[in-house]
């Protein structure tokens, strides 16, 4: 198995790899949509009758069009399935990590909000599009065909669009991944370095250890380069102080270089104990410099998070700004004819402005994640949608459409449940390191990651040939970390519902206990290695068992009790009457929490209960 630093780094490339690949994405629908609306152009301007194609050239020039239609069509085609297939592929990295135990929180929420990306940008209007020239093409319908592919080309415009959008996150989950994954060779290098120091000293094999010196020096001299590249990238996203925090990692990596060079010096001159001394220190330093890039990273995450917080923050206030602005322009409809009325579309253009601005303001301050909420972002577009609604019914004649009025009530509450929306997301965020591990499917996850680690660590040791003294030194620190995993697993046993795991957790505690023992008693065996990887994967089925169980939807019938037949009173008008705010759909509510979803219900029993005095806001 590959260690941990080479899996982290291999999911860098991955991201890196995909970015590149959505820039030439990007780059080939621009120049499909410029291609196809010249094509359109093409068509339109020839005569509708076309009397003056005769015989042979009017087939020549049908054969033609139908070849430039189907060859559009194919590649447009070709661009969703390239989205698809890069889905596809970093669903199966976030597998691929999950099993190798490198599944960290942070890359988890990065690969499952960037499938979210690619899945958004094969949206359904683009679909219905490619559907309609399809069908066009399949009737031989030239003409309709040309009107599809000019409504086509423009769906690709968005298309590009939201490629270039998505762009921005994706460079940025890079660099992230990057900083982990550079983080993560500092600490495995800590480490070989703090067990060489012990092998030196134990004298066992004076001619092996100068060499792994030599390779651990080379090593922390690549780190060096490593974080001097990150560290530009760093301020590239303008992360000032994240990368100044590389900057001192990398000094501290210099250092330890140097007195790695010390230390395989004097093991080659023969003096083994000051040579572990000259690598002990240096383990210390690349401890410290560990150290110092898990803090400037935290310490990032922790200020984008914030940052995203505040700006879903932002568009709670700006949204229930605009639902103000859009009751008080309703409450002038109300009464006003229809010439005053269509008078006041520049206003309420001026909102669907604002709701615009809005939106590219989140997706700036979030990267075009919209705080990883998509529902938040179909939220916006309904809004931008409602108003356009309302600008059409102030033009248009009365009894043609839903009143102004009407319609500028329905703008009112799409923008309450926006700032609604974006509340509950900035609530979900704050509350998610506090919930984090709540339930046992997250605290199986958590320990099977635990478990992954420390069989990552045992694996590490292996190669490294070192002396029997020097192994039980290095086993009994990593025994800390099993028996850790055996307390943990033995408290979550002894939980309420811990026999619906697949699997015994006590025994799997039990197996954990056993492990612990063998690693104080310095026995590191293939067979020890193979009995870590098999409780690994063990506490990853047990958790994913879990999942499966909170996310089913089976029923369970059960016999009905005793019951009363009361008189069934006739409804009263006011009961038989539409809800004036209606309660957001199904989907969106079973997104939010318990807790959330609650505070949405108990929202919208309140603007209904007021539904006397029509278009305020809250």
């Amino acid at each position: 198995m590959p260690v941990a630093s080479e899996l982290q780094r291999a999911a860098q490339e991955q991201l890196e790899a995909t970015a590149e690949r959505l820039e030439e994405l990007a780059a080939e629908a621009a120049r499909q949509a410029k291609e196809n609306r010249n094509l359109a152009r093409q068509a339109a301007a020839q005569p509708e009758i076309e009397e003056a194609r005769a015989g042979d050239k009017q087939d020549r020039l049908g054969f033609e069009e139908r070849q430039d239609l189907q060859r559009a069509l194919e590649d447009q085609e070709q661009l969703t399935d390239e989205v698809d297939s890069l889905r596809a592929e970093l669903a199966e990295l976030e597998r691929m990590m999950e099993e190798a135990g490198q599944s960290n929180p942070e890359l988890a929420k990065d690969l499952k909000e960037l499938q979210e990306l690619l899945e958004q940008l094969n949206d359904s209007d683009l679909q219905e599009r490619m559907d309609e020239l399809a069908q066009s093409l399949e009737e031989d319908d030239l003409q309709r065909a040309n009107e599809t592919l000019d409504q086509l080309s423009r769906q690709q415009e968005d298309f590009r669009d939201r490629l270039e959008e998505s762009l921005a996150r994706f460079r940025r989950a890079a660099v992230e991944q990057d900083f982990r994954a550079t983080t993560r060779e500092a600490e495995e290098l800590a480490r070989k370095e703090r067990a060489l120091a012990d092998a030196m000293r134990e004298e066992d094999d004076p001619d092996l250890r100068p060499r792994q010196q030599a390779e651990l020096r080379d090593r922390a001299e690549d780190l060096e380069s490593r974080m001097e590249r990150l560290g530009e990238r760093l301020t590239e996203l303008d992360e000032r102080e994240a990368s100044a925090g590389v900057d001192q990692a990398r000094k501290s990596t210099q250092q330890a270089r140097v007195e790695m060079g010390e230390a395989q010096e004097k093991a080659t001159q023969g003096r083994n104990q000051e040579a572990g001394q000259e690598a002990d220190q240096a383990a210390a330093v690349m401890e410290r410099a560990s150290q110092e890039l898990q803090a400037a990273l935290d310490d990032m995450a922790q200020q984008q998070s914030e940052a995203t917080q505040a700006a879903l923050q932002q568009t709670a206030d700006d949204a229930l700004s605009l639902a103000r602005r859009q009751s008080q322009l309703g409450e002038r409809m109300r009464g006003a004819s229809q010439e005053q009325v269509a008078s006041m579309r520049g206003d309420e253009a001026s909102l669907l402005q604002g709701v615009e601005n809005m939106a590219r303001s989140l997706q700036e301050a979030t990267e075009g994640a919209f705080g990883g909420n998509p529902a938040l972002a179909a939220q916006m577009g309904q809004a931008m949608e409602s108003i356009e609604s309302t600008i059409q019914a102030m033009g248009g004649r009365r009894g043609s459409m839903p009143s102004p009025y009407a319609q500028s009530e329905q703008t009112v509450g799409q923008l309450n449940r926006l700032a609604l929306m974006a509340i509950a997301s900035a609530e979900q965020m704050g509350q998610a390191q506090q919930q984090s591990g709540e339930n046992a499917a997250e605290q199986l996850e958590q320990l099977a990651q635990e478990q992954g680690e420390v069989m990552n660590q045992t694996g590490q040791l292996m190669p490294m040939e070192l002396g029997q003294q020097a192994m039980a030194q290095q086993m009994q620190e990593l025994a800390a970390g099993q028996e850790s995993i055996a307390s943990d697993l033995g408290d979550l046993a002894e939980e309420p519902g811990s026999d619906e795991t697949l699997g015994d957790l006590e025994q799997m505690a039990q197996e954990a206990e056993a492990l612990a023992q063998a690693m104080v008693e310095g026995r590191l065996t293939p067979e020890t290695v193979r009995r870590q990887e098999r409780l690994f994967h063990r506490l990853l089925d047990a958790g994913r068992s879990l999942e499966r169980e909170e996310l089913s939807e089976e029923r369970e019938s059960e016999q009905p009790g005793v019951f009363e037949r009361g008189e069934i009173m006739p409804l009263t008008p006011d009961q038989l009457g539409a809800l004036r705010y209606q309660l957001p759909g199904p989907d969106q509510l079973q997104r939010l929490t318990p807790a959330v979803r609650q505070l949405v219900i108990q929202y919208f029993e309140r603007l209904n209960r007021a539904g006397a005095e029509p278009g305020g806001t809250w």
